[in-house]
């Protein structure tokens, strides 16, 4: 086991990343980012992101393909860090604390796309700011997770309301149709992880309904 030291009995582990140098970073639900020590299996609080931050009430992390750390907070926005650790370069959202959402991905040209609250975005690197994308219509999305596939498609998962797809050419949020061989109504899943594997095949995973493929 890892240790965490004092803190260990209190840790509610809710991501693990890996960073593009190889080190891995653990998210501790409202205790904030760990960096394992793979030789001497120890934890330590990665106390720049906090400082940087200003909380540790973080929903997600994510390293895009330019070495940016994306921080999703509860109580502080979306914050934007360089790779070195050393400034912020950005932050957006402030005014909108959230429950939910705090989503981050890149889709196939290397676009950022987040969700926060009930709200998608890509990421506008020349104006440097976030663009919504119109939510479909009469419809409130509760957004669980991305996943970019590789014949395409940018697909959500959602909390009972199945999967959506972004439609990039429209910049517009599409139902995404698909079946199973048995009964499964993937309409009111609780689709909470979405993966693909090196076949193509979408594998999803949904709360008290088991593994789909």
């Amino acid at each position: 086991d890892i240790s965490f030291g004092e803190t260990q009995r209190a840790l509610n582990i809710s991501n693990i990343y890996e960073l593009n140098n190889g080190k891995i970073w653990v998210e501790a639900s409202r205790m904030g980012i760990f960096e394992i020590d793979k030789d001497n299996l120890t934890a330590s609080r990665v106390k720049e992101l906090r400082d940087l931050c200003g909380t540790d009430n973080i929903i997600y992390l994510y390293e895009d393909n330019n070495g940016r750390i994306w921080v999703s907070t509860y109580d502080k926005g979306l914050i934007c860090i360089n790779s070195k650790l050393t400034k912020v370069t950005g932050s957006y959202f402030v005014n909108q604390p959230v429950m939910y959402g705090g989503k981050i991905s890149q889709n196939k040209d290397n676009i950022l796309i987040v969700s926060f609250g009930n709200d998608i975005y890509m990421f506008d690197e020349v104006r440097k700011e976030f663009v919504a994308i119109p939510p479909p219509m009469n419809k409130t999305l509760i957004i669980n997770n991305f996943l970019q596939r590789s014949n395409g498609d940018f697909i959500i998962s959602t909390h009972g309301q199945g999967l959506w797809r972004i439609n990039e050419d429209r910049r517009s949020i599409e139902k995404h149709n698909i079946s199973f061989n048995d009964d499964t109504d993937i309409e009111k899943s609780r689709i909470v992880s979405m993966m693909e594997d090196r076949d193509g095949n979408l594998w999803i995973g949904s709360f008290q309904q088991g593994v789909m493929m």
